[in-house]
Protein backbone atom coordinates (compact mmCIF):
# COMPACT_ATOMS: atom_id res chain seq x y z
CA UNK A 1 0.00 0.00 0.00
CA UNK A 2 1.31 3.45 -0.92
CA UNK A 3 0.18 7.02 -1.13
CA UNK A 4 0.92 9.50 -3.77
CA UNK A 5 0.07 13.51 -3.35
CA UNK A 6 -1.58 14.66 -6.38
CA UNK A 7 -2.82 18.02 -6.28
CA UNK A 8 -0.67 20.04 -3.27
CA UNK A 9 -2.33 22.53 -1.13
CA UNK A 10 -3.14 25.77 -3.23
CA UNK A 11 -2.13 27.91 -0.17
CA UNK A 12 -0.81 27.23 3.42
CA UNK A 13 -2.33 27.20 6.66
CA UNK A 14 -0.34 30.25 7.95
CA UNK A 15 0.38 33.35 5.34
CA UNK A 16 3.98 35.42 5.35
CA UNK A 17 2.61 38.34 7.01
CA UNK A 18 1.09 36.39 9.91
CA UNK A 19 4.25 34.67 10.21
CA UNK A 20 6.21 37.71 9.97
CA UNK A 21 4.23 38.97 12.81
CA UNK A 22 4.33 36.24 15.20
CA UNK A 23 8.49 36.09 14.37
CA UNK A 24 9.02 39.86 15.05
CA UNK A 25 10.06 39.95 11.56
CA UNK A 26 9.46 43.82 10.18
CA UNK A 27 10.98 43.45 7.16
CA UNK A 28 10.33 41.31 2.91
CA UNK A 29 14.05 40.43 2.50
CA UNK A 30 13.66 36.88 4.36
CA UNK A 31 10.41 35.97 2.79
CA UNK A 32 11.41 33.40 0.74
CA UNK A 33 12.93 32.09 3.58
CA UNK A 34 9.76 32.11 5.84
CA UNK A 35 8.07 30.89 3.43
CA UNK A 36 10.02 27.84 3.15
CA UNK A 37 9.93 27.61 7.08
CA UNK A 38 6.00 27.97 6.61
CA UNK A 39 6.02 25.04 3.89
CA UNK A 40 8.36 22.52 6.04
CA UNK A 41 6.39 23.09 9.27
CA UNK A 42 2.90 22.57 7.54
CA UNK A 43 4.76 18.94 6.27
CA UNK A 44 5.96 17.95 9.56
CA UNK A 45 2.21 18.81 11.24
CA UNK A 46 0.29 16.62 8.86
CA UNK A 47 3.24 13.76 8.97
CA UNK A 48 3.24 13.96 12.96
CA UNK A 49 -0.67 13.81 13.10
CA UNK A 50 -1.32 12.07 9.66
CA UNK A 51 -3.44 14.69 8.82
CA UNK A 52 -3.92 16.64 6.13
CA UNK A 53 -4.22 20.40 6.33
CA UNK A 54 -5.54 22.25 3.20
CA UNK A 55 -7.28 20.55 0.65
CA UNK A 56 -5.25 18.78 -1.48
CA UNK A 57 -5.62 15.02 -3.71
CA UNK A 58 -4.63 11.97 -2.80
CA UNK A 59 -3.86 8.77 -4.82
CA UNK A 60 -3.92 5.55 -2.28
CA UNK A 61 -2.85 2.31 -4.11
CA UNK A 62 -2.90 -1.43 -2.73
CA UNK A 63 -2.45 -4.19 -5.00
CA UNK A 64 -5.72 -6.33 -4.66
CA UNK A 65 -9.01 -5.27 -3.04
CA UNK A 66 -9.09 -6.61 1.07
CA UNK A 67 -11.45 -9.93 1.42
CA UNK A 68 -13.68 -11.09 3.57
CA UNK A 69 -15.12 -9.76 6.96
CA UNK A 70 -12.58 -6.86 6.33
CA UNK A 71 -13.22 -5.88 2.80
CA UNK A 72 -13.08 -1.99 3.56
CA UNK A 73 -10.59 0.21 2.07
CA UNK A 74 -8.83 2.54 4.96
CA UNK A 75 -7.66 5.84 3.89
CA UNK A 76 -4.50 6.65 5.18
CA UNK A 77 -4.78 10.87 5.40
CA UNK A 78 -7.63 12.77 7.20
CA UNK A 79 -9.95 14.19 7.29
CA UNK A 80 -11.43 13.12 3.46
CA UNK A 81 -14.06 15.59 2.32
CA UNK A 82 -14.75 13.00 -1.00
CA UNK A 83 -13.81 9.95 -2.63
CA UNK A 84 -13.03 10.87 -6.02
CA UNK A 85 -12.44 7.59 -8.00
CA UNK A 86 -11.70 4.02 -7.52
CA UNK A 87 -9.95 2.75 -10.05
CA UNK A 88 -8.77 -1.09 -10.71
CA UNK A 89 -6.97 -3.49 -12.99
CA UNK A 90 -9.54 -6.45 -13.96
CA UNK A 91 -8.32 -10.02 -14.57
CA UNK A 92 -8.33 -9.47 -17.92
CA UNK A 93 -5.49 -6.33 -17.16
CA UNK A 94 -7.81 -3.64 -18.33
CA UNK A 95 -8.10 -0.43 -16.14
CA UNK A 96 -11.47 -0.06 -14.96
CA UNK A 97 -13.38 2.90 -12.96
CA UNK A 98 -15.87 1.66 -10.26
CA UNK A 99 -19.29 3.49 -10.61
CA UNK A 100 -19.94 5.47 -7.71
CA UNK A 101 -23.19 3.31 -7.05
CA UNK A 102 -20.62 -0.09 -6.48
CA UNK A 103 -19.03 1.42 -3.22
CA UNK A 104 -20.19 3.35 -0.46
CA UNK A 105 -17.90 5.77 2.11
CA UNK A 106 -17.79 6.48 5.47
CA UNK A 107 -16.17 9.66 6.14
CA UNK A 108 -15.77 10.53 9.63
CA UNK A 109 -12.98 13.31 10.85
CA UNK A 110 -11.40 10.52 12.93
CA UNK A 111 -11.22 7.74 9.95
CA UNK A 112 -12.65 7.02 6.56
CA UNK A 113 -13.27 3.92 4.83
CA UNK A 114 -14.33 2.93 1.52
CA UNK A 115 -16.21 -0.28 1.03
CA UNK A 116 -18.46 -2.16 -1.48
CA UNK A 117 -21.58 -1.40 -1.35
CA UNK A 118 -24.25 -2.70 0.41
CA UNK A 119 -24.90 -6.59 -1.19
CA UNK A 120 -22.05 -6.11 -3.24
CA UNK A 121 -18.30 -7.29 -2.81
CA UNK A 122 -15.21 -5.98 -4.84
CA UNK A 123 -14.34 -6.72 -8.28
CA UNK A 124 -11.20 -9.67 -9.03
CA UNK A 125 -7.87 -7.95 -9.53
CA UNK A 126 -5.02 -8.86 -11.90
CA UNK A 127 -2.23 -10.19 -9.91
CA UNK A 128 -0.17 -7.21 -10.54
CA UNK A 129 1.33 -4.34 -7.98
CA UNK A 130 -0.67 -1.78 -6.79
CA UNK A 131 -3.97 -3.21 -9.14
CA UNK A 132 -6.49 -0.97 -7.19
CA UNK A 133 -6.14 3.03 -7.05
CA UNK A 134 -8.28 5.02 -4.61
CA UNK A 135 -7.94 9.00 -5.04
CA UNK A 136 -9.49 11.10 -2.37
CA UNK A 137 -9.58 14.77 -1.46
CA UNK A 138 -8.69 15.29 2.27
CA UNK A 139 -8.06 18.52 4.02
CA UNK A 140 -9.97 20.61 6.52
CA UNK A 141 -10.86 23.06 3.42
CA UNK A 142 -8.83 26.22 3.12
CA UNK A 143 -6.45 28.37 5.14
CA UNK A 144 -9.22 29.62 7.12
CA UNK A 145 -10.77 26.41 8.25
CA UNK A 146 -7.54 24.66 9.71
CA UNK A 147 -8.07 24.27 13.17
CA UNK A 148 -6.16 27.34 15.64
CA UNK A 149 -4.32 24.62 17.64
CA UNK A 150 -2.35 23.76 14.22
CA UNK A 151 -1.76 27.25 13.04
CA UNK A 152 -0.28 28.32 16.16
CA UNK A 153 1.86 25.04 16.25
CA UNK A 154 2.78 25.94 13.14
CA UNK A 155 3.57 29.21 13.75
CA UNK A 156 5.35 28.54 17.32
CA UNK A 157 8.02 25.75 14.59
CA UNK A 158 8.43 28.32 12.14
CA UNK A 159 9.61 30.91 15.12
CA UNK A 160 12.21 28.22 15.96
CA UNK A 161 13.38 27.57 12.75
CA UNK A 162 13.79 31.19 12.09
CA UNK A 163 15.64 31.77 15.67
CA UNK A 164 17.42 27.99 15.06
CA UNK A 165 18.53 27.92 11.08
CA UNK A 166 20.55 25.26 11.28
CA UNK A 167 17.24 23.37 11.91
CA UNK A 168 16.09 23.55 8.31
CA UNK A 169 18.28 22.99 5.05
CA UNK A 170 17.51 24.72 1.84
CA UNK A 171 15.19 21.89 0.86
CA UNK A 172 13.30 22.48 3.81
CA UNK A 173 14.08 18.88 5.17
CA UNK A 174 14.04 19.53 9.12
CA UNK A 175 16.72 18.37 10.77
CA UNK A 176 16.69 17.15 14.64
CA UNK A 177 14.62 19.49 16.65
CA UNK A 178 14.11 20.08 20.49
CA UNK A 179 11.62 19.06 22.32
CA UNK A 180 8.94 21.32 22.82
CA UNK A 181 6.24 21.67 25.37
CA UNK A 182 4.23 23.12 22.21
CA UNK A 183 4.62 19.90 20.48
CA UNK A 184 1.96 18.60 22.69
CA UNK A 185 -0.57 20.85 20.92
CA UNK A 186 -0.75 18.47 18.36
CA UNK A 187 -1.73 15.14 20.43
CA UNK A 188 -5.50 15.30 20.06
CA UNK A 189 -5.30 15.51 16.29
CA UNK A 190 -2.78 12.77 16.06
CA UNK A 191 -4.14 9.94 13.87
CA UNK A 192 -3.31 6.28 15.81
Amino acid sequence: MSLKLIAAPGEEPVRLDEARAHCRITDEVGDDLLGLYITAARELCESITGRVLVTQTWEQTLDDFPRGDKSDIQLLRLPVQSVQSVVYVDADGAEQTLASDQYATDLQDAEAWVLPADGLTWPTTDDVINAVKVQFVAGYGDAASVPKQLKVWILATVAMFATQREAVDMTGRVGALPERLIDRMLDSYRVY
